[in-house]
């Protein structure tokens, strides 16, 4: 339930407990993860295969990373580095600056982990939503994590933020203009009364809807129409088609899925860094007295590598088959519930 904010929207609008949401999300999620793994092994099998860029590698041929966070401590022991062990664990610890090197932090953390973790498990017990235990465990996790909370603060994405928040003012703008009830009309009409068709119906609206208007507006737009069914279904199959629908959505459009946007985001600024540096690189080379610009042999290399942001189309010819695969198998998931 809280692994996917719609999810958190989906439990808390109907009173599902943390175990009964994850006893029958858990088990597809599964498979389509296996599903997933083996369709991008035959349709990118270069994702598969070990490429980093010669610009990134230092010269005995390890990657190289960019210096510390100021904003997380540096708290490993000096005599740890002295080891002169040429070990495989050495050269890991020391070639890797952002890696937590503080055993006391870590151990803090996991803890912390543990107790949401257990407050999730406990939440209909205790009679708490599983948003407020989430939110206490990041409040918690800011203030002890070691990080300075105020600077981490100034990294988050504001545009990332407004683009997400305008989605959510259109949603209500629908809501408030009755358009859902024309839609939740529609749905029912086109199910011709069956709860199993209106179950595939809504999986596969919310699907659509979701590779445009995101997952997180998406849900917010359709919990007033599942609630407006007036017909009942089976092992709660409305809110399980709903979330199946906007989890494969959200991996068919790059805004499909928040992490989706963010990825993007990030993907931007390393491409203008990695593009930077490979043009300072080739200005700073010196070529031979009888060698032409054109001929130069890594002329064609620096071309190859020469990064591309990620755009909508590219992301879509990958995720929207993904995406239709996804619903097929959610679709015999949710009718072997319905007939079971």
């Amino acid at each position: 339930m809280v692994g996917d904010f719609p999810n958190i929207l989906i439990g808390t609008e109907a009173g599902i407990p943390f175990y009964q949401f994850t006893s029958y999300m858990l088990p597809i999620c599964l498979l389509e993860l296996f599903v997933l793994l083996v369709y991008l092994r035959f349709a990118q099998p270069s994702l598969f295969k070990a490429a980093v860029l010669l610009h990134s590698l230092s010269a005995d041929g390890y990657p190289n990373f960019e210096p510390p966070d100021e904003d997380c401590p540096e708290l490993s022991d000096p005599a740890d580095r002295a080891g002169g062990h040429n070990t495989l664990l050495n050269t890991i610890r020391h070639r890797l600056p952002k890696a937590i090197k503080s055993r006391y932090i870590l151990r803090r953390g996991l803890i912390i982990l543990a107790i949401v973790i257990v407050g999730f498990l406990l939440s209909d017990i205790l009679n708490w939503s599983p948003a407020v235990i989430a939110i206490a465990g990041g409040i918690i996790a800011l203030v002890f994590g070691g990080c300075e909370p105020f600077s981490l603060l100034q990294k988050v994405s504001i545009r990332d933020i407004l683009f997400f928040s305008g989605l959510f003012v259109l949603v209500g703008a629908a809501e408030a203009s009755g358009g859902l009830g024309y839609v939740s009309g529609t749905i029912v009409h086109l199910s011709f009364g069956n709860t199993l068709i209106l179950c595939l119906l809504l999986m596969w609206a919310g699907a659509f809807a979701t590779c445009f208007l995101n997952a997180g507006p998406t849900t917010a737009l359709f919990l007033p129409i599942v609630l407006s069914f007036k017909s009942a279904a089976p092992h709660s199959l409305y809110w399980w088609s709903l979330s199946l629908g906007v989890c494969a959505g959200s991996s068919g459009t790059l805004v499909g899925a928040t992490a989706g946007s963010v990825t993007a985001t990030m993907i931007d600024r390393f491409v203008k860094e990695q593009n930077k540096f490979t043009a300072g690189s080739a200005e700073d080379e010196q070529i031979g007295p009888s060698e032409a610009v054109g001929d130069s042999p890594n002329s064609a290399d620096k071309d190859s590598q020469k990064l591309t942001k990620l755009t909508f189309k590219e992301y879509a010819s990958l995720g929207f088959p993904i995406m239709l695969i996804f619903l097929l198998i959610s679709s015999i998931y949710i009718t072997v519930l319905y007939r079971w």
